[in-house]
């Protein structure tokens, strides 16, 4: 039998990049202005719109007037909606809010506790909202905070039994049973070396990095190699006396397995960027026209780490500077002409560990190719394939006769597109999203 391969992303696509928002500081009126902007081809106060696939964070909980404030889903602690609440449903179900940035903004140490997470989990379960996605939240005052990196206690199983909820602040259990499947630590882990799954060098994770491009910059990322060096000699000295810390690990995978403190597993996916580069006005350095080449090139994938809505002190009052609306704009050409993949942070983490993990064997007869999808191969994966889970999923496959595309005994539509006469590439139907306010 000629042979079929399952392709890294969608077609006809080279690279992908989602861009993965922190909603500090983001007033409503500014995320909708930046949403329609990005999600829609309408006439915005930014200027037509580009059609993106980008989505955005959330707060169930906040309190008004502290630091980095921004709209949320209940209006107090109690769990009460907020008139804002409709709406965010709306948009959980488009997939343009598909990230929880934790509970919400706890400024303070003893702000959250177990009930609280209670109280968000079971109100999306009401309404029938699944969210897959989590990243931390603020640093040791934000005791939600999950993984060993973090200084949050969110996965530190507590020795007393039953929980008290109103005092207790562990809430991993509650997370994952509701249905978490990725999550991002902290800042620490934040990754220089542009595009995921594909194969870094050491020199692309510190000096090589198309992030720093002055000498000061390179020299600071050169000193920090340096000191990783030295770290992980120490770790090895000392081994195996003291367990090696997992920031030693240098890995380029996007999803990397991650067990929590309380022993129970999830994903922990990897974010581009650096703390010092995270406002909104620093998107166009962080996708410059190296990174964008590179990430082609290198056909990676790429989640950014940014704060869409919090633009720098002392900042004119529009939602996207006019640098940053350029930028939006170029990235929207290359994913028109199919060259980027620009997807949702929910959809891109689905699509590569589907990618990874899926289970399907094609066979040919004397008329026609027929490939079964079987579903996932890892047996304790929580995740449930679907016909929407599959979507842009893509095979090369020979040329000569039709092409058949069973899941789970079941056809499904497929899309053909013939590339020359030796092969064609068939493609589960990709969906963009839709604005829906």
């Amino acid at each position: 039998m000629k042979k079929t391969t399952l392709l890294k992303f969608p077609h006809p696509f080279k690279a992908a990049l989602a861009v993965c928002s922190d909603i500090d500081g983001t007033s409503w009126e500014n995320f909708l202005a930046i949403h329609q902007f990005l999600n829609s081809t309408a006439q915005t106060p930014l200027g037509k719109g580009v059609g993106l696939n980008i989505s955005d964070s959330f707060w169930m909980f906040d309190q008004v007037g502290t630091p980095n404030a921004a709209f949320s889903y209940f209006k107090n602690d109690l769990g009460q909606p907020s008139e804002k609440a409709p709406m965010m449903r709306e948009l959980m179900r488009a997939d343009i809010l598909d990230v929880m940035h934790g509970y919400g903004n706890f400024s303070e140490k003893l702000c959250f506790s177990r009930k609280m997470a209670e109280i968000a989990l079971e109100e999306l379960d009401k309404h029938k909202i699944k969210i897959r996605v989590w990243t931390n939240h603020g640093g040791e005052e934000s005791e939600q905070n999950i993984g060993a990196l973090s200084a949050g206690r969110g996965d530190l199983y507590p020795n007393e039994k039953p929980f008290n909820s109103e005092q207790c602040v562990y809430h991993a259990d509650l997370l994952l049973k509701y249905g978490l499947r990725f999550y991002w630590d902290c800042e620490r882990a934040l990754t220089n070396v542009v595009g995921q799954n594909r194969k870094a060098n050491f020199a692309e994770f510190y000096w090589k990095s198309p992030l720093y491009q002055t000498p000061v910059s390179k020299l600071k990322t050169l000193a920090k190699a340096g000191m990783f060096c030295a770290r992980k000699k120490y770790a090895e000295l000392i081994h195996p006396y003291f367990k090696q810390r997992p920031e030693f690990k240098l890995s380029n995978l996007l999803l990397q397995e991650d067990q929590l403190r309380d022993d129970r597993l999830t994903f922990r996916f990897k974010r581009f960027g650096n703390g010092r580069l995270d406002w909104s006005d620093d998107l166009p350095r962080l996708l410059n026209d190296r990174v964008l080449e590179t990430l082609i090139e290198k056909q990676g994938y790429m989640v950014l780490y940014i704060h869409l809505g919090d633009r720098l002190p002392g900042a004119d009052s529009a939602p996207l500077s006019e640098e940053t609306v350029r930028t939006f704009r170029k990235i929207a050409e290359l994913y028109q002409s199919g060259t980027l993949w620009v997807e949702t942070v929910s959809r891109l983490l689905n699509y590569n560990y589907i990618y990874h993990h899926l289970d399907w064997y094609a066979r040919e007869t004397e008329s026609q190719f027929i490939i079964h999808i079987k579903g996932l191969q890892e047996k304790n994966s929580k995740m449930t394939l679907s016909q929407e889970s599959l979507s842009g999923i893509s095979f090369k496959i020979s040329m000569d006769k039709p092409v058949l595309l069973f899941f789970k005994n079941r056809s499904l539509d497929i899309q053909q597109f013939p590339i020359d006469q030796n092969y064609q590439i068939i493609m589960i139907p990709r969906t963009n999203i839709e604005w829906p306010l």
